[in-house]
């Protein structure tokens, strides 16, 4: 199995009738922020922001996968058996 088949499916684009998702995401990533008392501390230094990059990464990637899911990964014809012989 490759390095790919580990990797976490992407998330799912809302639908024209859920766009209401982009508020719940809104919502949910304003609301760790503010958990995470990330406006309360300066961004100083080179390590400050990379540890404020990795928290709002993590914030975002959160979320993310909580309003909007991720996509069904192709499960389509992989296992089905080779039948041309020029291929085999």
């Amino acid at each position: 199995m490759g390095e790919t088949a580990h990797l976490k499916p992407r998330i799912r684009y809302p639908t024209k009738a859920e766009k209401h998702k982009f508020e719940d995401f809104r919502t949910s990533v304003d609301k760790m922020a503010l958990e995470q008392n990330l406006a309360g501390s300066s961004v100083i230094d080179s390590n400050l922001f990379i540890m404020r990059y990795k928290l709002l990464t993590n914030i975002f990637d959160k979320c993310a996968s909580l309003v909007f899911g991720h996509i069904k990964p192709y499960r389509g014809n992989t296992n089905w058996p080779i039948t041309s012989v020029e291929i085999q």
